[in-house]
């Protein structure tokens, strides 16, 4: 299991129209990739990527065989191994489409994090132009996808909140036009629930005197 982080994004419009525009595209169940969608050929792709040249080295060692191409095993080797060389073979096509061989590594680049969005919720300020989602993502924050949506949406003011328990850490950012401030950080999650974040010390004291314990 993961160390799951909390965030909360607030997205600030500057019109009706860029509100609700953006409110038709989100969608929850693949909020990052609503915005910066993963392309298809990395879908199904293995991580991480296989040296090619050692797989076929060892396999022609441990088989008595020549072969010189993943094509060659995928087609006659054993059914462990042609399952190893058939995913190479779409992570070298990943590549030469997009420059990275594997989802993991395109994640890690466009979000920041290893999945998309977790439990995403919405919330509509639709008297100030504003929405904001609330969701947890994998052992850290998806700094990268809000910098790449303050990018699309240079008009609009982005303002994260970002905090987790099991890494101990706390802290905020606006993104406007591409550019990232940190505007708030603590050195724990502890210090920050004291100065009244996430709702506030009475919401996780019992927590903490377990952990003291």
């Amino acid at each position: 299991m993961p160390n799951w982080v909390m965030n909360e994004l607030t997205c600030i419009f500057q019109t009706q129209e860029e509100y609700n525009a953006f409110k038709e595209k989100a969608n929850p169940e693949s909020f990052y990739n609503s915005f910066i969608p993963m392309p298809p050929v990395l879908e199904g792709t293995q991580s991480p990527h296989v040296d090619v040249d050692k797989f076929i080295t060892q396999y022609n060692e441990e088989n008595d065989t020549k072969y010189t191409t993943l094509e060659q095993i995928a087609s006659f080797g054993n059914d462990w191994n042609k399952v190893i060389a058939l995913h190479a073979i779409q992570n070298i096509k990943a590549f030469e489409e997009t420059g990275y061989h594997d989802w993991y590594s395109w994640n890690l680049t466009n979000w920041g994090v290893k999945w998309d969005a977790v439990r995403c919720t919405s919330k509509e300020l639709s008297d100030f132009n504003t929405l904001v989602y609330t969701f947890d993502s994998p052992w850290g924050t998806p700094e990268h996808f809000v910098r790449q949506l303050s990018s699309l949406y240079p008009d609009t003011t982005f303002e994260m909140v970002s905090g987790s328990i099991e890494n101990d850490t706390h802290y905020e950012f606006t993104c406007c036009d591409g550019n990232f401030e940190e505007t708030c950080s603590y050195e724990t999650f502890k210090e920050a629930v004291v100065d009244g974040k996430w709702g506030g010390w009475n919401e996780w004291a019992e927590m903490f005197q377990e952990d003291e314990v």
